[in-house]
């Protein structure tokens, strides 16, 4: 497989083509996400507790895992919250308990997740093929 040599504004790295792809899909996830925390913020019901969660989402950023940085000695390697069932969360409705997306996750309803195959083509002008 060819690698490519991708020139972003805030860093430079070696990608396949497919790494290319699947940061463009982690892009459009963190958007999503942003958009969904200023969402959240705006449901809160007293204007005090609104106004501080309004003004933290606008700062708010997707966190970073270094999944191949070895942890201090004796330190875990996942976050507690990752072995967890159940997590109490705040929220606009106040304290509840909710099942952990970071322990286990079930799509529900009826919607296939079959994607039809598609053809990816990757701009030529910020892009250097290395064989």
């Amino acid at each position: 497989m060819a690698l490519v040599e991708v020139s972003l504004p805030y860093y430079r790295d070696t990608f396949s083509a497919g790494s290319k792809v699947t940061a463009n899909c982690i892009t459009k996830i963190k958007q999503q996400l942003y958009y969904r925390v200023q969402f959240i913020a705006s449901l809160f019901q007293n204007e005090t507790e609104r106004a501080l969660y309004q003004r933290a989402a606008s700062v708010w950023r997707m966190p970073y895992w270094d999944w191949a940085w070895r942890p201090l000695d004796g330190a875990p390697v996942f976050m507690e919250e990752f072995g967890l069932e159940n997590i109490r969360m705040y929220g606009p409705s106040g304290w509840q308990l909710v099942a952990n997306p970071l322990y286990s996750f079930h799509f529900t309803g009826n919607k296939t997740l079959d994607f039809p195959a598609q053809v990816w083509t990757l701009p030529t002008l910020w892009l250097k093929v290395r064989l």
